[in-house]
Protein backbone atom coordinates (compact mmCIF):
# COMPACT_ATOMS: atom_id res chain seq x y z
CA UNK A 1 0.00 0.00 0.00
CA UNK A 2 2.85 2.35 0.87
CA UNK A 3 4.51 1.62 -2.48
CA UNK A 4 1.29 2.34 -4.34
CA UNK A 5 0.93 5.72 -2.60
CA UNK A 6 4.53 6.58 -3.45
CA UNK A 7 3.96 5.64 -7.11
CA UNK A 8 0.79 7.71 -7.14
CA UNK A 9 2.52 10.81 -5.75
CA UNK A 10 5.44 10.37 -8.16
CA UNK A 11 3.02 10.09 -11.10
CA UNK A 12 1.10 13.20 -10.03
CA UNK A 13 4.28 15.28 -9.92
CA UNK A 14 5.55 13.71 -13.15
CA UNK A 15 2.36 14.58 -15.04
CA UNK A 16 2.56 18.11 -13.69
CA UNK A 17 6.18 18.42 -14.89
CA UNK A 18 5.29 17.00 -18.32
CA UNK A 19 2.37 19.41 -18.62
CA UNK A 20 4.59 22.40 -17.92
CA UNK A 21 7.46 21.35 -20.19
CA UNK A 22 5.38 20.12 -23.14
CA UNK A 23 2.83 22.92 -22.76
CA UNK A 24 2.03 23.50 -26.44
CA UNK A 25 1.31 19.83 -27.19
CA UNK A 26 -0.25 18.84 -23.87
CA UNK A 27 -3.98 19.53 -23.62
CA UNK A 28 -5.07 18.93 -20.05
CA UNK A 29 -8.80 19.00 -19.39
CA UNK A 30 -9.23 21.14 -16.30
CA UNK A 31 -5.75 22.05 -15.08
CA UNK A 32 -6.72 21.80 -11.43
CA UNK A 33 -5.05 19.95 -8.61
CA UNK A 34 -7.88 17.40 -8.73
CA UNK A 35 -7.18 16.74 -12.42
CA UNK A 36 -3.51 16.05 -11.73
CA UNK A 37 -4.36 13.81 -8.77
CA UNK A 38 -6.91 11.80 -10.77
CA UNK A 39 -4.59 11.55 -13.79
CA UNK A 40 -1.81 10.37 -11.49
CA UNK A 41 -4.12 7.73 -10.03
CA UNK A 42 -5.16 6.54 -13.50
CA UNK A 43 -1.53 6.37 -14.64
CA UNK A 44 -0.62 4.42 -11.50
CA UNK A 45 -3.42 1.91 -12.08
CA UNK A 46 -2.54 1.53 -15.77
CA UNK A 47 1.16 1.07 -14.93
CA UNK A 48 0.35 -1.47 -12.21
CA UNK A 49 -2.19 -3.59 -14.08
CA UNK A 50 -2.03 -3.09 -17.85
CA UNK A 51 1.69 -2.41 -18.36
CA UNK A 52 2.99 -5.78 -17.06
CA UNK A 53 0.56 -7.64 -19.32
CA UNK A 54 1.55 -5.59 -22.36
CA UNK A 55 5.26 -6.01 -21.58
CA UNK A 56 4.79 -9.77 -21.30
CA UNK A 57 3.01 -9.93 -24.65
CA UNK A 58 5.55 -7.68 -26.37
CA UNK A 59 8.60 -9.31 -24.76
CA UNK A 60 9.94 -10.70 -28.07
CA UNK A 61 9.64 -7.26 -29.68
CA UNK A 62 11.33 -5.60 -26.71
CA UNK A 63 14.19 -8.11 -26.89
CA UNK A 64 14.51 -7.80 -30.68
CA UNK A 65 14.71 -4.00 -30.49
CA UNK A 66 17.15 -4.11 -27.54
CA UNK A 67 14.74 -2.34 -25.19
CA UNK A 68 13.33 0.25 -27.57
CA UNK A 69 10.02 -1.64 -27.55
CA UNK A 70 9.82 -0.97 -23.81
CA UNK A 71 9.88 2.75 -24.54
CA UNK A 72 7.03 2.28 -27.00
CA UNK A 73 5.08 0.44 -24.29
CA UNK A 74 5.60 3.48 -22.02
CA UNK A 75 4.33 5.78 -24.76
CA UNK A 76 1.23 3.61 -25.19
CA UNK A 77 0.56 3.53 -21.43
CA UNK A 78 0.80 7.33 -21.28
CA UNK A 79 -1.67 7.68 -24.16
CA UNK A 80 -3.99 5.04 -22.66
CA UNK A 81 -4.08 6.73 -19.27
CA UNK A 82 -4.84 10.08 -20.92
CA UNK A 83 -7.68 8.51 -22.90
CA UNK A 84 -9.13 6.80 -19.81
CA UNK A 85 -8.97 10.11 -17.96
CA UNK A 86 -10.81 11.84 -20.81
CA UNK A 87 -13.66 9.37 -20.35
CA UNK A 88 -14.03 10.66 -16.77
CA UNK A 89 -13.58 14.31 -17.75
CA UNK A 90 -10.13 14.72 -16.20
CA UNK A 91 -7.81 13.38 -18.88
CA UNK A 92 -5.22 14.83 -21.16
CA UNK A 93 -4.31 14.67 -24.82
CA UNK A 94 -0.85 14.98 -26.26
CA UNK A 95 -0.93 16.36 -29.78
CA UNK A 96 1.79 15.32 -32.22
CA UNK A 97 4.13 12.36 -32.35
CA UNK A 98 7.21 14.29 -31.24
CA UNK A 99 5.32 15.74 -28.28
CA UNK A 100 4.24 12.23 -27.23
CA UNK A 101 7.81 10.94 -27.43
CA UNK A 102 9.11 14.01 -25.61
CA UNK A 103 6.43 13.70 -22.90
CA UNK A 104 7.24 10.03 -22.40
CA UNK A 105 10.97 10.77 -22.06
CA UNK A 106 10.27 13.53 -19.54
CA UNK A 107 7.93 11.22 -17.63
CA UNK A 108 10.58 8.48 -17.47
CA UNK A 109 13.33 10.87 -16.32
CA UNK A 110 11.08 12.56 -13.75
CA UNK A 111 9.91 9.24 -12.33
CA UNK A 112 13.47 7.94 -12.13
CA UNK A 113 14.73 11.05 -10.37
CA UNK A 114 11.87 11.23 -7.90
CA UNK A 115 12.07 7.51 -7.09
CA UNK A 116 15.80 7.89 -6.47
CA UNK A 117 15.24 10.83 -4.13
CA UNK A 118 12.36 9.14 -2.28
CA UNK A 119 14.33 5.91 -1.80
CA UNK A 120 17.22 7.89 -0.37
CA UNK A 121 14.89 9.77 2.01
CA UNK A 122 13.09 6.60 3.14
CA UNK A 123 16.32 4.65 3.70
CA UNK A 124 17.96 7.47 5.65
CA UNK A 125 15.19 7.41 8.29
Amino acid sequence: MKTLLIRWSVNVVSIWVVQHIVAEGFNNIGMTVNAFIINGLILTIVDSIVRPIVRLVTCPIIMATLGLGGFLVNVCMLLLSGWIGLQFGYGFQIVGLLNVIYASLILIVTRFGMNLILRFIIRSK
